[in-house]
């Protein structure tokens, strides 16, 4: 599935919202592709937390500590990056954009890829699977899906 992040464009923080809407696109509970496509104008986003608890895979210990009061970031952004992290665990996620690196997304558990390789990026997910089937959604970050 892939999904655009407008009007979420502006960073790494808000531009995933559109791949939790387009998750729901996908038959199963686990397996399947979602690929954000994205500007993130501002780069990685403004939490330092964010990326790296989406990353790990511990993130409800991480989220359990801070309302032990033991962990001293971002309640907000732990708890984001936790979410993050449990999509990353079931999907595989890939991000096309030049607003982020491709060592920000590797901390992120995201593959990455420049919005110039997006065909070469088809062309590798067709080379994987001659059957497979794309879906496309515009505006992800504003919109719910009802299948």
């Amino acid at each position: 599935m892939i999904a655009g992040s407008h009007p979420a464009d502006q960073d790494f923080w808000q531009s995933p919202k559109a791949m939790f809407s387009a998750e729901a696109a996908l038959k199963s509970d686990s397996g399947g592709t979602l690929i954000l496509v994205s500007p993130n104008y501002e780069g990685i986003g403004p939490h330092e937390e964010y990326p790296v608890c989406m990353g790990r895979n511990d993130g409800d210990e991480i989220v359990k500590a801070c309302i032990r009061g033991e962990n001293h970031g971002d309640p907000l952004a732990i708890a984001v990056g936790n979410g993050m992290a449990k999509l990353r665990q079931r999907r595989r996620l890939i991000v096309v954009s030049d607003g982020v690196t491709k060592a920000e997304m590797d901390a992120c558990g995201c593959e990455y890829y420049a919005t110039k390789d997006f065909q070469k990026l088809l062309n590798a997910l067709l080379d994987e699977n001659p059957e497979i089937r794309i879906g496309i959604l515009s505006n992800g970050a504003e919109t719910f899906l009802y299948t």
